[in-house]
């Protein structure tokens, strides 16, 4: 997803939590409504970790 690689950039970070990143500022004026890991299957540059027992992260790799 173009997009969720393109928040990143705009926010000059690495990763961050899924629910964070799907409600950047970048975005607007689109919304993400849920995210899955699997959406990006095919995307080598995205990781989805846990931190903590009950938040998602998400990393781009090449930032």
């Amino acid at each position: 997803m173009p997009l969720i690689e393109a928040a990143f950039v705009a926010s000059d970070s690495s990763s961050q939590a899924l629910s964070v990143i799907s409600q950047a500022p970048a975005l607007f004026p689109f919304i993400v409504n849920s995210i899955s890991p699997r959406d990006f299957d095919s995307n080598q540059r995205i990781e989805f970790f846990h931190q903590r027992m009950d938040e998602r992260m998400v990393m781009l790799h090449g930032v």
